[in-house]
């Protein structure tokens, strides 16, 4: 529970960041597995191990923080499972192995809110 704690208090200054509190040339700082690179992701997403887990929540509650502190709506990921949220940073990442999990997240992001009316 503390460690989800922990990723949510990291996603909710990385999330408010993105949003608010970027410096003038737009850099925030990058906390937790979200510095990991995308080949990483996609090799706990293959090994399916605990730290895939870790990558996961985090992606979660980055979403979660953006949902609280930075969406209009109640939900910006609504209609679209948790597994396809998932499945969509697999292939940027297969796209983009060097990017790092939080620029890919953010790229997610930016991808669900142009579907929104």
């Amino acid at each position: 529970m503390a460690r989800v704690l922990l990723v949510a208090a990291t996603i909710f200054l990385s999330a408010g960041a993105m949003a608010r509190a970027a410096d003038p040339q737009g850099f925030y700082t990058i906390q937790g597995v979200g510095l990991e690179s995308c080949e990483v992701w996609l090799g706990e997403r293959l090994s399916d191990g605990p730290t895939a887990w870790y990558h996961q929540q985090w992606v979660l509650g980055y979403f979660t923080a953006v949902n609280r502190f930075v969406y209009d709506g109640a939900n910006l990921t609504v209609n679209l499972p948790t597994d396809k949220l998932f499945e969509w940073l697999d292939e940027y990442c297969h796209r983009n192995p060097q990017q790092n999990l939080s620029l890919a997240t953010e790229a997610l992001f930016w991808a669900l809110r142009e579907r929104q009316p």
